[in-house]
Parts: structure tokens; sequence; C-alpha cells
């Protein structure tokens, strides 16, 4: 009776649960992640009955809820990809609303400025195209600025659509660590609550929904969570916590959105999300949205820049040329941290050609400073405010006016609108303004062969050669500086950009290198040299990648100056001075014939304009200062008879001064074979001052020694032999240095030129010049024999790049040279005029037309243009041998319409590759268009795997309503036939009680 009893209990309790568990689930038929339940049961052991077992009956295992991990895994990262799509598709359709409406296009604004541009190039003096012209520049710039305005107000919506959705992803994964708490209550090994895993991954999914998400489940059920593509120590909920994760929002253009995690703990960065609402629009800012607001920056900016390059180049009513018609300058804006909406509290201004710089400023009201941080290299530094009253600051040339009362803690952003798109203005402010006409006219000869139609280009010449000249890299422009280059090269040795303010380069080779200075333009004109070149240089100069390529060998102005020479400059080439000058040592120079020999011939140099006659080395001596300076003054020996012509005087003079540790005290000394120091040594510079004035030497050899107060010892000739030679020795045979640390044998003086203005016609100038440096009469050894430099000087500002050789002896030389600096010029100037004449068909000349001078020859072939400095002038058909062209600047060019043609071939012209500016605005805007295509195709590819994930999950873990009506039948008529089985085994045991009785 006791087992009927038990049996029929343990039945009824089982489906007393099932039926309470089926009613939960009808109850909770619509609640949000519940999965349908339902109670285990398992047989209770059997006890045995001799050799039969009898069934003990039935045991709950306990409340189960219906589970699919795949599935559940699966519609999870279905999610993910599917609410990706949807921020792409949102957000690309408001931008082809903005970019591809009718009115809102930029593509009108194109063509109408490009339709305008054309009416106008067909009557440039029709005052009613001119003002539709400017008109059309002011739309188009209009248009730029609405779609870039229009293009920030999206970001900044995009960013606050951010922020908001990582605030409910991070609110999620809290919530998601406070369920793993409690299921950290239950031991590993026991039953967790079926509410709470169904709250688990009901938040699993939610999470899913802002990202994609890589799950691990503990042994404790607790959900451990990390971005997709992250590393296990990224994870942002663990067993115990959740970790914020934080967007850092770029406050410079084209920055990425970054993402930490734990910002004020462990501080990792994730980098970016992918997936999920978040990852969608991460993906649409980063992959379509900037690089669409770059491209369109591009193509603004490259259409503004080709038209400004070509307006600059053109020339106005007014008869100026260089003015842009758009202006691109960045504006800066001050935007308020906390909330990135436009700041008044202050105004920010920056000049033309400022860097653009973006900063963050904190205002420190205490101590009257700013926070100031470089958003670019994070560096901060304080900035003084300009007064107590006044909170402005500087910085990295920015000026920063307050404009009403700061805050303590006032955090500003201060950055520059760089995009060409938000900052296009138009800088014509009226039609006068507007460059339509060439800076340049042409006129054809009368007696030319055909009507030819010539037409300008701007901008052409490339820049100088400076990587084949030797020295360039280090070239100072303003500072004189030295180098040593070889002779004889190819490359120039030194490269004189045009348009610097004159140069001087100078070179004094040793008297047996026999070195001589060229000078070219770039155009292969020989200015200065040798009027005979050596013929492996002539035919290395011809192969020159610093000359021009296709010019001929010009020497017409070689050597000319003034009105003679190249463009009427004056250069001179000598050693020129309008002061005293102080030659270097002079050169040892001995004769040891027994006869006289010329160091100098006669009449190879000139001296203000005289010829000087022959300097003369006698038998058996060497050349000293003083012998100079007698030939400078005396010249044939009647006393003052050149220097009463030149009005040149000379004084010699020589000495040399000597510290005592300069001393080698291991050397004896003898001066001019006097013996100075044998046996004992000096040990001062009086005790050798006192040794050398005691020593008696040869008439005319007399030597003085004085110490000055900086215990110095000078030793010099006697006063009657000022500037002769000094010979010091050793009386020791065999040694080649002496006493004074010197090397043994023959030491020079200097000389000093001066001109007191005694001839007047020379006034003071100190002219030392060649008779015919071309032809070698007088050589710049022949200036180094005197202690002399040979200079090559112009003060003149030309508009030619010159190139500096030297030729001669094989061995290297040293120059010294000193280029001017280059002025600040305009960037578009009217040229000097020139003049075309055609040798032949393959031939032309240029010829300056101010001073008649034939700049270059060149080869030609049709339809290539002539080359003119950075003007080149082409041919509609090739002229023909005998045409001739004259360029003069286009003064008073009303109606010309040069120019505006050329701007209005920017319609035609590609901007990126081959694409035209209308062609690449709607390829950007097609591109748009397929984006939003690929996201909708995507979303509803992936909606049907998340349908279909869904679906397969509602099989396995959804309650239905049909199930659990079967189920409630079922468990109720179980639980009925169980309460049978009780009331059979209580009527068996009423029986057996009546029986006993």
């Amino acid at each position: 009776m006791g087992d009927l009893l038990n049996i029929g209990a343990s039945a009824t309790e089982l489906y007393r649960q099932a039926l309470s568990t089926v009613s939960n689930n009808i109850a909770n038929l619509n609640s949000d992640g519940y999965s349908k339940q339902e109670v285990r049961a398992e047989e209770i052991m059997p006890s045995a009955n001799g050799v039969s077992y009898l069934g003990a009956g039935v045991a709950s295992k306990g409340v189960f809820r219906a589970v699919n991990e795949f599935a559940t895994a699966s519609l999870r990262t279905a999610t993910s990809r599917v609410e990706e799509q949807e921020p792409i598709m949102r957000y690309t359709n408001r931008v082809l609303d903005l970019l591809g409406s009718e009115d809102g296009s930029l593509s009108n604004a194109i063509s109408d400025f490009f339709s305008s541009t054309s009416k106008l190039a067909g009557n440039a003096a029709e005052e009613g195209y001119r003002q539709e012209f400017l008109m059309s520049a002011n739309f188009l710039a209009g248009r730029s600025q609405a779609i870039g305005a229009e293009l920030s107000s999206l970001h900044n919506e995009m960013i606050s659509e951010l922020e908001t959705q990582f605030a409910e992803l991070n609110n999620t994964a809290a919530s998601l660590a406070r369920v793993n708490k409690e299921l950290g209550k239950t031991a590993p090994d026991g039953k967790q609550p079926p509410m709470l895993l169904d709250q688990r991954d009901f938040l699993l999914k939610e999470l899913a929904q802002y990202a994609g998400i890589d799950v691990k489940i503990d042994g404790s059920e607790r959900a451990l969570v990390k971005l997709v593509g992250t590393s296990d120590a990224m994870r942002f909920v663990t067993a115990e916590q959740a970790y914020l994760l934080d967007p850092k929002i770029p406050e410079i253009a084209d920055a990425p959105v970054a993402v930490t995690l734990d910002t004020y703990g462990k501080n990792l960065n994730i980098g970016t999300v992918k997936q999920g609402t978040i990852g969608g629009t991460l993906s649409f800012r980063d992959s379509i949205f900037e690089p669409l607001r770059d491209d369109l920056d591009i193509l603004v900016s490259k259409v503004a820049e080709s038209i400004n390059n070509l307006h600059e180049q053109g020339m106005n009513r007014n008869g100026d040329v260089g003015a842009k018609l758009f202006d691109m300058t960045p504006q800066y804006t001050a935007i308020n941290a906390g909330d990135r909406t436009a700041s008044s509290l202050v105004s920010v201004t920056a000049p033309e050609g400022t860097p653009e710089v973006a900063i963050q400023a904190v205002w420190d009201a205490p101590k009257d400073r700013w926070l100031v941080t470089d958003l670019a290299t994070n560096q901060s530094s304080y900035v003084d405010s300009r007064s107590s009253s006044d909170a402005g600051f500087s910085f990295g040339g920015l000026t920063v006016d307050a404009t009403a009362s700061l805050a303590n803690g006032q955090v500003l952003i201060i950055k520059p609108e760089a995009r060409a798109i938000d900052t296009l203005r138009v800088a014509v402010l009226n039609t006068d303004q507007i460059a339509t006409a060439d800076r340049l006219q042409v006129e054809s000869a009368i007696d030319n062969a055909r009507v030819n139609t010539p037409f300008f280009s701007y901008g052409k010449r490339a820049p100088a050669l400076n990587s084949f000249s030797a020295i360039d890299g280090n070239t100072v422009l303003g500072l004189q500086q030295s180098a040593t280059i070889a002779s004889n090269s190819a490359e120039p040795a030194l490269f004189i950009p045009r348009d610097a303010n004159g140069f001087s380069v100078s070179i004094q080779p040793n008297i047996d290198d026999d070195h001589q200075l060229q000078l070219f333009t770039s155009e292969h004109n020989h200015l200065v040299g040798s009027a005979t070149l050596a013929a492996d240089f002539a035919s290395a100069l011809a192969a020159s990648q610093s000359i021009e390529e296709g010019t001929d060998y010009i020497s017409s102005s070689l050597n000319r100056t003034g009105t003679d020479g190249y463009k009427d400059t004056t250069m001179t080439l000598g050693n020129f001075s309008s002061a005293s000058v102080l030659s270097s040592s002079i050169p040892v120079q001995t004769n040891s014939s027994s006869a006289a020999v010329d160091a100098i011939a006669a009449a190879q140099l000139m001296l203000n304009g005289t010829d000087l006659p022959a300097l003369a080395i006698d038998a058996n001596s060497t050349l000293s200062a003083a012998e100079i300076a007698d030939w400078i003054n005396d010249g044939t020996g009647a006393a003052g008879s050149l220097a009463a012509v030149t009005g040149v005087s000379a004084q010699a003079e020589h000495s040399r001064s000597f510290n005592y540790s300069d001393f080698d005290l291991t050397r004896k000394l003898s001066i001019n074979g006097v013996t100075i120091v044998n046996t004992g040594i000096p040990t001062s510079v009086e005790a050798l001052a006192t040794l050398i004035n005691a020593a008696t030497f040869a008439a005319g050899e007399e030597v003085i020694a004085i110490v000055d107060p900086s215990d110095r010892i000078e030793i010099r000739p006697s006063i009657e032999n000022t500037g002769k030679n000094m010979t010091f020795g050793n009386p020791t045979a065999g040694e080649t240095t002496n006493f004074l640390g010197l090397s043994n044998g023959v030491y020079t003086g200097s000389v000093r030129y001066t001109n007191e203005g005694a001839v007047p016609a020379n006034g003071t100038a100190i002219e030392f010049e060649f008779k015919d440096y071309g032809a070698g009469v007088g050589k710049a050894t022949d200036l180094s024999r005197l202690g002399l430099a040979t200079t090559l000087t112009s003060d003149t500002r030309l508009d030619d790049d010159f190139l500096v050789y030297v030729t001669g002896s094989p061995a290297d030389a040293t120059l010294r040279y000193d280029l001017g600096e280059i002025p600040d010029l305009p960037k578009v100037e009217i040229e000097k005029g020139f003049v075309l004449e055609f040798l032949g068909t393959n031939k032309v000349q240029i010829t300056d037309t101010d001073t008649g001078t034939v700049m270059a020859q060149k080869d030609y072939a049709w339809p290539n243009g002539v080359l003119v400095n950075d003007v080149m002038l082409s041919f509609d058909e090739a002229p023909a041998a005998g045409d001739v062209y004259t360029v003069s600047p286009n003064e008073g060019a009303m109606a010309d319409n040069g120019n505006i043609q050329r701007i209005l071939a920017v319609k035609d012209r590609g901007v990126d590759g081959d694409q035209i500016p209308l062609q690449r605005y709607i390829s950007l805007v097609s591109k748009v268009g397929n984006d939003h295509n690929l996201a909708k195709m995507s979303s509803e590819a992936l909606t049907v795997v998340a349908e279909d994930a869904q679906a397969l999950l509602n099989n396995t873990v959804g309650v239905t309503l049909d199930t659990e009506a079967a189920d409630l039948i079922r468990y109720q008529q179980s639980y009925q036939a169980a309460a049978q089985i009780i009331q059979a085994s209580q009527e068996i045991f009423d029986m057996l009680i009546a029986a006993s009785r």
C-alpha cells in the first residue's frame, strides 16, 4: 500500500510542477527573451522484491529552459550584420538627397559657371556677360559653402548618434554584468535560474544590435564579452564587471574615431568597432562620408586653383595681373568643446599664409592665461592673455579676441575650416577685375609667309636643374661662402637662380693653375669667359643637362658690358673696389736664372683703365711685396709716373706675429741667413726679440722684432726695408722646420692699395681689369701673382638662370661666392617683350625687344611651342622660314579673350584621372548611390539570414499556444490519473482496515 501511495504522490507532484511550468510558459508568451521551460522527470530507483524489482515512482529533475546555442549565436551575428546596414542606408540616402537633388546639386553650379564663361569668351567686352560670369562664380562659391555646411551638420549629427549608441551599449553591458554577478552566486555545478539565463541571452542580443561581439560562456553560465576581432584582454564584460567603451571623437578633420576600453583604468585602444549600428555608422563615416568630403574638396579646390592660376596670368580692364578669382583662405572657427556648437565667446583671425593650426584652449581665469594644446602634436603650453581686462591671446599666427566674458575653465576648440568646399569665396569685387585678356599680345610681321594664329601658355618653364650643380645644396642667398669644385665639368660649378639681386663669384687660383671663369645662361648664351673653349669642354657642355636642350651656342654678348652687354647689363671681371684693398700674401715667385724674367707681361692687366707695364723678377731673386708696390707706384721707373695716372698708390706690408706657445723649442732659427737661435733657447718672446734686434744683417735685409702688450712677438723687415721678403730657416743641416714652428723658406708680404681721389676721373676706384680676358690677354693667375682674387660681379636682377663653370687646368678650384637675395616678387608679372624670328622651319631666334640682345637660338618642331622664360608661344600652323612675331605687353586690351578662353578650357580638363569636373562630380554622387544600393541589397540578404536564425530558435525555444495547450491537457490528465492512484491506495487501505476489525 505504501508503494502505491508513494508512486501516486510522486506522480502527482511531478504533474503539478509540469502544469505550473506550462502555465508559466503561456503567461510569458510575449515576454522579451523568454525561453520555453519544461519539467524533466526521471524514474525513482526500483525496490527489490524477491527476484523482481517493483517500480518506486517518478521524481522531478527540475525545471529546464529550452536552448539552442547555435541558433542563439547565429541570431546574434545576423542581428549585428543587419543593424550594420541600417545607418549606411539611412545616411547615404541623406547624402544623395543633398548632392543629387536638382536644386542642391553642385553640378548645376559648375554647369552655370562654365556656361557663363563660354558666353564671356565669345564677347569679352560685353558688360552683361561679365555680370553673368561674376554672378555664376558667386553662385558656385555659395553652393559649395552650402553643401559644405550641410555635410558638417550631418557629421555632427552622426557623432551625436555615435555617442548615444555607445552610451546605450555601455548601459546594456552594465546590465549584463549585474546578471553575471547573480549567476556567479550559484555553485558551478548547480542549476542556474532560467530567468537569469534568459536575461543574459536577451542582453547579449541587445549588445549585438550595437556592435559585433564575441561571447564566451564560463562554467557558471556567465557571459564574457569582447568586440569582434579583438583579443581576450579587450573584454569589456567580464564575470564580475563591465568596462566602459569610450569613443574618442577627433577634433582634426579626417582623423578616425578611436575607441578606448576603460579610459580611466586600463585605457586600452581597441581601434574601431565592426558590425552593429555603431560599426555601420563608423563604416559610413570612415569609408564613405570622409572620402566623399575629401573628394569633393579635391574637386572644388582643383577647379578653383586651376581657374585661379589662369586668372592670375591674365590681364583685367585695369591693366593688372596676378588677381585670383576665388579666395580659399582657411577661416578659423571657435567651438564649445562640451556640445560642439559654434562659440560666440571669441573671434579668430589669421593672416593669409598662416600655417593651419588646430588647438584646444582652456581659460585659467585666476591667472589670466590660457592652457593651449596643439591638437596635432598634443603638446600643451600656457599662453598669457593680453591683460587682466583683455582675455585675448595669440598663438601660432592666430589672433584670438574675446568677445564676451569667459567662465573659468571654459574649453574652446579653435580650428580652421580648411576644406575648399567650406571656404570658397569670390575674390573679384567687380567686373573690371575679371582677367579676360592675355597679359601679352603678339603681332605677326606684315611680310610673314602665312597668316598664323599664335596663342600663349603661361607658367610652363620647369625649375632649373639644381641637382646638376655641385654646390647648390649648400648655397645660402645673401651670405658669402666658398666651395672646392672640379674644373672642366659638364655641369656647372655654381647655379645662380633667376631674379637673384646680383651675384659675386671669386677665384684665386694657384699661379701654376690657369683657371678661367665661364658664365652662361641656361639657354647656352656665353656671357663671360674664353672666346675659344677647349674642344672637350665644348662638346660636354652641348650635352649638359643644365643647359636647355636644343639650344645653340651663342657668344654675341661675350665679355661685353653696359649697352654692348647682355640685355645692357654691366658685369665686372677682375678686382674692383671703391676703398682701400689689402692683398693676401704674395705667392712665392722665384727667378733662379741669371737674367730678369717677367712675372706679368706688359699690357696684360689694366689699373683704372691704364695698361700696366711688365712686372719683372730680378735674376736669382724672389718677388716681394715691396717690388710690387714700387711697380704700382713708379711703373717704368719715373717716380710717381704710374700712380699719377691711375690715382692708386701702393704700400707694401710684411710682418709675422707669434706667441711663445707657437715656438718649437727643439729647433734652431736663422733669419735672412743670420743665425738667431743656436745653442741657447730663449725663455720668452722678449728674449727672442733681444736676440733678433742684436743680430747683424746684410744691407737691405735688416729685420726687427717688437713685443706688444699682449706678449706677442712681431717680426718684420726694418722700416727702410718695408714689404721685403723674409727667409726663415734652421742652421742645422737637414732640418725642414725651425724654432718659430714654420717650414724653412721665403715668406712674402702683402700690398695695400689706396686711391685718395687725386685723379678726378678715377674717383676713389681701384679697378684691376684684364686687357682681353676672352683672348687670354690677362688671366686670373696674373691677379693671383699680386695676391688678388678674380671676381665676376653683377648688381642687376635678370630673369635668366646663370651657370658658372671653371675651365682650364685640371686641378680643383676654390670658389668664393655671394648670391643676392631673391626679392619677394609678385607671383605674376607682365613679361618684357621679345621677338621670335624663324631662321628656318626648324630653328628660331629669340631677341629681347628692349635691348636687341639675342637671348637664344633653339631647335623648333611644330606643333611644339617656343618657350621663353615661363611663356610658351604656340601656333596653329607651322611658321615658315623668315616669319617674325613680336610679343609685347597687352596694354589697353578691352576685348581680348585669350585668358578667358583658357579658363573655359578647365571645363574639359581632368581633375581626377581623366574625368572632367562635371563628370567627376557625377561619379562621386553615383558612388554614394552604389554604396546605398549595396547596403540595401546586403540588408535584404542578411535579413533573410536573421529571419531563418530566428525561426530556428523559435522552433526550439519559442512558446506556442498549440503546443502548450496540448501539454496542458496531457499534464492535466496525467495529474488526474496520478490522483486516482492515490485514491485507489486509499480505498485499498480502508478495505484492509475494515477487514481487520
